[in-house]
């Protein structure tokens, strides 16, 4: 694997999700068939909630699920098996959420079971099953392995009666412990914006939870005593495997039952009524979906993430089915995929999406990017990772950077693929209430375990959002100036194992940071650079010397580098990249090779490990102690050279093929870690090393711990090199030795699209004067890092070219798009076209007269910069196989699928936390230009939005419907607020709205249907002012709003395509949206289909207004201190609960003694709010 390999510690096994639900359609365009790739896939709730999201729509949805945990997909497989077939919905919820069954709800559990065991015999019967159509999967290992499960699941109220109370008793007292861990602390996340109110309620259901082991009510649950099976099994320890922070509420969206409940506080039952409605109405969206004739198809893999990556890749590159990976750590199987999907059949390996759940946290960002951006599907591919560990120590600006362990514009050019927000400044979904909430609390919680915090990346290829340079990804960077940056990233990535780093490192520190990186981690990152700039070997062998000559020299002072160089020289052959001088030589039949018919240059050593030798490292590991990595080494007299990619699996090893051509056979220990054969360490190194650079008989192969502040605590127990098991290589017994295969392959190049295949939509770019060079990186020599973009135009125009060549003339340069700079030149323009947004109005020109050529140099864009993607801010991408547009950077959503925020309830109760969410879209920064009242577009927008939510929530008076966006005395603008939407999984609320566009032609019908609606009463019109800049901007965003919830069709006329421009125009007079959709989507408008409003209906057209937050890793939010909390109250000036602006004795209002923030009248009024108030209420830390 390339992820670094750790001796696990307890595996907690989580039978459904600890995050809320989210659509993985939400960036693509609408309407589209999409495959989605799902690595750590956990639960369905992400395809169930994705398919209840698509509603009706006829998209095509193709998923390909991976966990390691036969476990979770055995239960997946089981749920959709029962919804499909139509099972009564509480023993659907009893049978996946509760701990404990009734009767009637395990005998379906049991028969469900047994009807997928007969099923199940191959994949040729199920395949033509009544789930055939829907539920495939990837391998026979996949079937074999949830098969086995099922088994399990069906026979464990069968088993002897000893076995089955002695099972049931440990589950019993691994759910008696978790009850007693329970310490009512919780931040539901899935709250969102009311997460402040739901802690305490929600902290309640889940002690219940873990009390009686359901949600049922109390006469259900006392009949809920048989033990849920699929509770029991799973790839952990049988019966006490299940997460002590289980929470059956938490994969739900709570954000609605909250803000729409009387003083945000409902009933528990009600939250759990709540969340069974939402799982009821997902299950009967997927039973409706997969009776159509084009069902969703849902794959399922058992195994490791980069593992089916790498194999997915092998098959779309070579076309070999049998991949050789394996598929996990403590598996002996090999990813074979099945041949009817995959050869015959329609299985994707490109992805439209690749989610990566909370894998960051586990293997690594950078692992991730390597290993799943070449499935990517181009140019509109999206990719969403995201973290759940939280430091609040840790520097939010560095975040990005930090999990990419390098400069992220840098990384992001050399990959081709960035996050959005970085380009475009801030971002639709919100995290910033979760942020601010866990910032005020200590880093670890009571029982010393990290907090957690959802925060998500989405990746796009950086061009995509501009119509001019979409699909324009190619790139030049000088050999040696990669070869630097190369380099920067190896030292960042290895540094910290110098002797002097490891030195000043603490135990704690190496605990709280998972260390993910191997040489194969950076052989596959390389690999990936040089196959996006579509390398040949020789470049890449050129750019690897390059690279060797400065990372060589630090050998001399680095001696724990120069103990891996030899896994550094083995990735960089074994992935294609370069060839050493040793490698080249001629392999000698000697020693062990003596009888093969051929030497290779690679062999797979595998160390037998017997039991006794691994005692140590359970204690090492057991508890809250950091998992110690581990690693192989080849010892000899002489040198030392260890190997950090390893395989392990218990069984029994020998040779299948023969003394001539040896292959391996292996019978993995079916009961893993509980059972009695050896453990089996297999590891990849160079022949060479065994005949070459050493004489066979001196070679000794070892198993090691590797040196950490944690692990150097063993020194006493296993000597200097932490050796837990040593052999010489001409051991026949505990080592074997087989032929491995180099995974060199074909390498398809990077799409590009050329003009040819622009879409309807797109211009192409101008070439009047020449021809435009491909981009080349500009590199800092001392940062190392890219700084600008660099092409070329050379004028090969003969009119054009004589005025360069005998005038004095300079050409104009302008920026006409995020990456496209304009050359204006002999009354002629060239575009100049980079595969990043760029900062144009800081661009650089540089002439060669005699030569006939311009160079223009242009900064890279992105993270606060100017240009780049502000300079069309709210892109608006095309579908390249549809032409039909999509927002870029906002993600979609189906409004009517949304719930309604109650407005009818009281006004306080609703602005109180809506005033804190909406205004927390504002940075540090804009609080400051707008305090000092600073102009900015952007911050103005987010203000307007602030005005929009305050009238239409009814913070003033009952909730406001009509909008005019007043430009002083001008209007060509208003909104009408339908009403106002929870916007569930991105943690917000949106506007569902109508936009119209004034125009004198329409002026007369427009003044005839305000006066039917003013006449009709109950209606008043609000005048919103809105300042310099912002009138562009709003006519910029309309497109985007409308687009992100269009549920119409563009007509064959429409005006995006017959202008080729979106929006259309920002100019006063001028509506920026086409004529598509106007009158469309009213059928479920409580406004808009008033008979008094029906003269505007068409003139309208629905959008979704919702906050542009800031993005945390850019900018600071703000001052905690000083922000409003969750009830939206002046903490300065008035009392938390009263809103007195003095003490009741007539003195100054007190302060909160524990917090120092909150302030009351009266001790009465403190004790009144406490019930509110603990829930936020954070002791301050003591200064020095």
């Amino acid at each position: 694997m390339a992820y670094q390999t750790h001796w696990p510690n307890k595996y907690y096994f989580y039978p459904f999700g600890n995050t809320s639900a989210v659509c993985l359609t939400r960036d693509l365009p609408p309407r589209e068939p999409a495959s989605l790739l799902l690595l750590g896939c956990g639960d369905p709730r992400n395809v169930l909630y994705t398919v209840f999201c698509e509603g009706d729509a006829a998209r095509g949805l193709d998923f390909t699920c991976c966990d390691w945990d036969p476990g979770v997909l055995a239960r997946n497989v089981l749920l959709l098996s029962l919804i499909s077939d139509d099972k009564p919905q509480d023993q659907l919820w009893s049978i996946f959420f509760h701990i404990y069954l009734d009767k009637g709800s395990n005998a379906l559990l049991q028969s469900q079971c047994r009807q997928l065991i007969a099923l199940a015999e191959s994949l040729d019967t199920w395949r033509v099953s009544k789930y055939g159509a829907s539920i495939r999967f990837s391998t026979d290992h996949t079937l074999a392995e949830l098969r086995r499960f099922w088994q399990l699941y069906a026979d464990m109220g069968e088993l002897p009666k000893p076995r089955y109370d002695a099972l049931v008793t440990k589950f019993r007292a691994h759910h008696k412990s978790i009850r007693s861990q329970q310490n009512g602390v919780h931040v539901p996340h899935s709250a969102g914006p009311l997460g402040a109110f739901a802690s305490d309620i929600c902290a309640t259901i889940l002690n219940r939870y873990w009390e009686k082991g359901t949600l049922a009510n109390d006469v259900e649950a006392r009949s809920a005593n048989i033990a849920n099976p699929t509770f029991v099994f799973s790839r952990g320890e049988d019966a006490t495997a299940v997460h002590y922070g289980l929470d059956p509420i938490a994969p739900f969206h709570l954000a609605a039952v909250f803000g729409n409940a009387p003083n945000n506080r409902p009933p528990p039952e009600d939250v759990v009524r709540d969340v069974k409605e939402q799982f009821a109405a997902w299950c009967s969206a997927y039973r409706t979906a997969s009776a159509r004739a084009n069902p969703p198809v849902i794959r399922l893999h058992v195994g490791d993430a980069l593992a089916l990556s790498s194999a997915l890749r092998v098959l779309k590159e070579t076309g070999t089915l049998d991949t050789g990976v394996p598929h996990a750590q403590w598996s002996a199987e090999r990813i074979c995929l099945n041949a009817a999907d995959y050869r015959d059949g329609d299985a994707p390996t490109s992805f439209n999406v690749v989610d990566t759940s909370n894998l960051t946290d586990h293997i690594g960002l950078l692992n991730i990017l390597s290993s799943t951006t070449p499935l990517l599907a181009s140019p509109c591919g999206v990719l969403y990772t995201e973290t759940l560990l939280f430091d609040v120590s840790s520097d939010p600006a560095k975040y990005v950077s930090s999990l990419l362990v390098g400069d992220l514009p840098t990384m992001a050019v050399m990959m081709d693929l960035c996050p959005v927000d970085y380009l475009s400044g801030f971002t639709s979904r919100s995290f910033v209430d979760g942020i601010l909430a866990l910032s005020s609390m200590r880093a670890h919680d009571a029982d010393g375990m990290p907090r957690q915090l959802q925060q998500g990346l989405t990746w796009k290829r950086p061009a995509s959002g501009d119509a001019l340079a979409v699909g324009a990804s190619s790139l030049i960077v000088e050999d040696g100036k990669l070869a630097t940056v190369l380099y920067q990233l190896y030292q960042a990535l290895f540094s910290k194992y110098e002797i002097k780093a490891l030195m000043n490192r603490t135990a704690q520190q190496s605990s709280s940071v998972t260390e993910h990186y191997t040489r194969e981690s950076f052989a596959l990152f390389t690999k990936l650079v040089c196959d996006r700039l579509e390398f040949d070997p020789a470049r890449r062998h050129k750019v690897i010397d390059l690279f060797l000559d400065l990372q060589t020299p630090d050998l001399d002072h680095n001696p724990i580098d120069a103990l891996y160089v030899q896994d550094l020289y083995l990735q960089l052959y074994r992935h294609g990249l370069y060839t050493v001088d040793v490698f080249k030589m001629p392999n000698p039949r000697t020693a062990r090779f003596a009888r093969w018919s051929s030497v290779p240059d690679l062999v797979r050593l595998t160390l037998v490990v017997p039991r006794s030798k691994l005692d140590v490292l359970n204690g090492a590991s057991s508890g809250n102690n950091p998992t110690p990595p581990i690693e192989c080494q080849i010892l000899t007299p002489r040198s030392n050279s260890i190997f950090s990619s390893i395989h392990l699996v218990y069984g029994q090893i020998s040779n299948g093929g023969t003394p001539t051509a040896p292959i391996p056979s292996i019978r993995a220990d079916s009961s893993g870690s509980k059972g009695k054969d050896p453990l089996l360490v297999s590891f990849v190194i160079s022949t060479r090393l065994l005949t070459v650079l050493n004489k066979a008989e001196d070679v000794r192969v070892c198993f090691t711990l590797r040196a950490t502040p944690v692990t150097t605590k063993l020194l006493f127990k296993l000597g200097p090199r932490l050796m837990i098991h040593e052999a010489s290589f001409m051991d026949e017994a505990q080592v074997f030795v087989f032929p491995e295969e180099t995974r060199h392959s074909p390498r398809p190049p990077f799409s590009t699209r050329t003009p040819e295949s622009r879409t309807a939509l797109e211009s192409s770019p101008l070439q009047e004067l020449g021809q435009s060079s491909t981009a080349s990186a500009q590199i800092d020599e001392m940062a190392k890092r890219i700084t600008a973009l660099t092409c070329r135009v050379s004028v090969t125009v003969e009119e054009a070219k004589t005025i360069l060549q005998s005038s004095k003339s300079i050409p104009d340069i302008t920026q006409v798009a995020p990456c496209v700079l304009r050359v204006d030149f002999a009354d002629r323009r060239q575009d100049v076209v980079f595969p990043f947004p760029v900062v144009g109005s800081q661009h650089k020109i540089k002439m060669a007269r005699k030569s006939s050529y311009v160079e223009v140099v242009a900064p890279l864009s992105g993270g606060l910069r100017p240009d780049g993607m502000a300079i069309d801010r709210f892109a608006v991408a095309r579908s390249p196989t549809t032409n039909k547009p999509y927002p870029w950077n906002i993600h979609r959503i189906g409004l009517t699928a949304l719930p309604v925020v109650n407005t009818t309830q009281s006004s306080a109760s609703i602005w109180a936390w809506l005033n804190s969410h909406v205004s927390l879209a504002l940075s540090a920064r804009e609080l400051d230009l707008r305090s000092r009242k600073a102009h900015n577009a952007l911050m103005s927008i987010k203000d307007t939005m602030h005005s929009l939510y305050y009238h239409a929530s009814g913070a003033k008076g009952p909730p406001k419907h009509i909008f005019q966006l007043m430009d002083g005395d001008y209007c060509d603008m208003v909104l009408f607020v339908d009403k106002l939407r929870y916007d569930l999984a991105s943690y917000t609320v949106v506007c569902d709205a109508f936009f119209m566009h004034l125009h004198p032609s329409v002026n007369d019908t427009i003044t005839a249907g305000m006066g039917d609606i003013l006449r009709s009463g109950g209606e008043e019109v609000v005048h919103v002012k809105i300042y310099d800049g912002e009138p562009e901007l709003w006519k910029r965003l309309m497109p985007a709003f409308a687009e992100r919830c269009r549920t119409w069709e563009h007509t064959a006329n429409c005006e995006y395509v017959t202008q080729k421009r979106i929006p259309l125009s920002t100019e006063r007079e001028c509506n920026p949206l086409c004529a598509c959709g106007r009158g469309q989507g009213i059928e479920d408008s409580s406004v808009m289909a008033r008979p008094a409003w029906k003269k505007l209906v068409p003139l309208v057209t629905r959008i979704a207004i919702s906050p542009l937050f800031s993005v945390p890793y850019l900018e600071p939010l703000r001052d905690l201190s000083t922000s409003t909390p969750a009830g939206g109250k002046d903490l300065a000036t008035k009392c938390a609960r009263c809103s007195k602006t003095g003490g009741k004795d007539g003195g100054a209002l007190k302060t909160c003694s524990r917090c120092h923030v909150y302030k009351y009248c009266s001790a009465e009024c403190q004790r009144a709010d406490w019930k509110t108030h603990k829930m936020s209420c954070r002791p301050t830390a003591s200064k020095s």
